[in-house]
C-alpha cells in the first residue's frame, strides 16, 4: 500500500508560492515574468524582423476573429515548442495565479492522491509542480491534444488524445485543469472528468468564464454529469491584466449525485 502524501508545507510558506513556482517555470524554459517589450525583442531575435512582424499580424486576426484562440495559434506555430513556450509564456502569469489558488485549495481539502489527472497542461508543468506538492510519488498523467509539447519529466504519462477519446484505466483521485478548454469545449471536458473520477476524489476545474450564464451552464453539466459542486472550497482569484483586473473561479467537485440544476453566482465565491 502507498504511504499518504504529505503535503509540502515549506512551499505553502513561500510568499504566495509564486516565486516557487516562476523558478520551476524558468528551469522549463518559459519566461514567467516576461513583458510585452521584451517579449518582442525576443520573438524578433528569434523569427527576424520580418518574419516576427507577419508573426504579430496573424495573431491579432486570430484573436479577433477565433473562437478556440489557443488552438489556432498553436496550430500556426507550427512544431517550434521554443516559440510555443515564448507565446504561452506572454500569459502565464494568469496560469501562476490559478495554480497558487489551487495549493491554497488542495491545502483545505482532505485528499490524498494516488494518482493525478491533469486535463489540457502543455507539457506538463503544473502537474509536476502538483507532485512535488505533494511529498509522496504519485503516478501522473496529462492529456493534451497539442502534440507539440513534450512532457518535462519522464515520470509524467502523457497522452495526446482528445478528451472524448481517452479513458483511465484506473479511477483517479484529483483531477484538476487550468484553462483546459473554451466555452464550447466544456462538455467533453467535464465527461472525462466525470468518467475518470473516483468515488472519493476531487474535480478542480478553473476556466475562462467571463459571464454568468456560461457558469451556470458549467455547473449544470457537472450536476447531470454526477459531479457535485463545494461552494464553501471554491472560490475566485484576481489577477492584473492590461484591462485592468481579471478574475477566474476556481470550482471544486466531488462525486455525488445528479440533482436538479443549480444557480451560483460567481460574485459569491470567496477570494483566493
Amino acid at each position: 500500500m502507498n504511504p499518504l502524501p504529505e503535503i509540502n508545507q515549506s512551499i505553502l510558506k513561500m510568499e504566495d508560492s509564486t516565486q516557487w513556482i516562476n523558478e520551476c517555470l524558468k528551469k522549463f524554459g518559459f519566461y514567467p515574468e516576461l513583458t510585452s517589450p521584451n517579449y518582442i525583442k525576443l520573438l524578433k531575435a528569434k523569427k527576424g524582423l520580418a518574419k516576427a512582424n507577419s508573426f504579430l499580424d496573424q495573431v491579432d486576426m486570430i484573436l479577433a476573429n477565433s473562437r478556440d484562440q489557443e488552438t489556432d495559434i498553436a496550430t500556426l506555430i507550427g512544431e517550434d515548442e521554443e516559440l510555443l513556450k515564448l507565446v504561452y509564456s506572454t500569459g502565464i502569469r494568469y496560469s501562476v495565479a490559478v495554480l497558487n489558488a489551487i495549493l491554497d485549495v488542495l491545502d483545505d481539502l482532505d485528499v490524498y492522491p494516488v494518482h493525478i489527472l491533469e486535463l489540457g497542461g502543455g507539457n506538463g508543468w503544473a502537474l509536476s509542480l502538483l507532485d512535488e506538492f505533494f511529498d509522496t510519488s504519485c503516478k501522473l498523467t496529462l492529456v493534451e491534444m497539442n502534440k507539440v509539447w513534450k512532457s518535462v519529466s519522464p515520470k509524467l504519462n502523457l497522452v495526446n488524445l482528445r478528451y472524448g477519446d481517452y479513458v483511465s484505466e484506473t479511477k483517479v483521485d484529483l483531477i484538476f485543469t487550468i484553462f483546459g478548454a473554451p466555452y464550447f469545449g466544456f462538455e467533453e471536458l467535464v465527461a472525462c472528468a466525470a468518467r475518470s473520477l473516483s468515488d472519493r476524489g476531487y474535480f478542480i476545474a478553473a476556466l475562462r468564464i467571463p459571464n454568468e450564464m456560461m457558469g451556470t451552464d458549467f455547473l449544470n453539466r457537472c450536476t447531470a454529469a454526477g459531479l457535485e459542486f463545494d461552494s464553501k472550497r471554491s472560490g475566485r482569484v484576481a489577477v492584473k491584466s492590461p484591462q485592468g483586473q481579471e478574475r477566474f473561479p476556481i470550482l471544486v467537485f466531488k462525486r455525488g449525485a445528479a440533482v436538479e440544476e443549480e444557480s451560483v453566482g460567481f460574485d459569491l465565491l470567496r477570494e483566493l
